[in-house]
């Protein structure tokens, strides 16, 4: 499971956006922030997880910040559903 929180400072207006991976402890050294760039000039950045041909959280600063969460029961069964939905039900995933 993963956390995306967006949050407002009301003092100064600075909106700040961030992800966590819930403990997943494991994936922590296959992190890593991308810079996604276009003749040169930086697009946009995503915090990233080597192998995953997607993006979970990115942002272009000053322009906009982007999210990607699914979540499934929160119980032993949470992945039988998701490998059900995936499999059986042909379900479309968003960045797969």
């Amino acid at each position: 499971m993963c956390t995306g929180i967006i949050a407002r400072n009301p003092v100064d207006g600075i909106v700040y956006h961030g992800r966590d991976f819930d403990n997943q402890n494991f994936i922590d050294p296959l992190q890593y922030e991308a810079i996604f760039t276009r003749e040169g000039k930086e697009l946009f950045r995503a915090a990233n997880v080597v192998g995953f041909s997607g993006v979970f959280t990115g942002y272009a600063e000053g322009r906009f910040g982007i999210a990607l969460n699914t979540r499934f029961p929160d119980s032993i069964f949470g992945n039988t559903v998701m490998l059900d939905n995936l499999l059986l039900r042909k379900t479309e995933l968003t960045t797969w």
